[in-house]
């Protein structure tokens, strides 16, 4: 995800109706978007505004500072 930047989706999560096409056009739309991806759904309520978002699906942009943390993390 940081060096290309794409998407994810857990091969369990397919089905007919997953469609990332308006996604992708927000994201090339907003730069300043860095990952998109659907709300964990018992995630913890965060005081600085952050939501957990769920592993099995996230389309991220390449190089960004999300990314970055994440691959130094790692």
């Amino acid at each position: 995800m940081n060096f290309y930047g794409g998407g994810y989706l857990d091969i369990k999560s397919i089905t007919k109706d997953n469609n990332w096409y308006e996604c992708f056009c927000n994201m090339d739309y907003d730069k300043k978007i860095q990952i998109i991806g659907a709300k964990e759904e018992d995630s913890y309520d965060f005081t600085d505004d952050k939501i957990l978002l769920m592993n099995g699906a996230f389309i991220c942009r390449q190089h960004s500072e999300f990314t970055e943390k994440w691959y130094r993390r790692v």
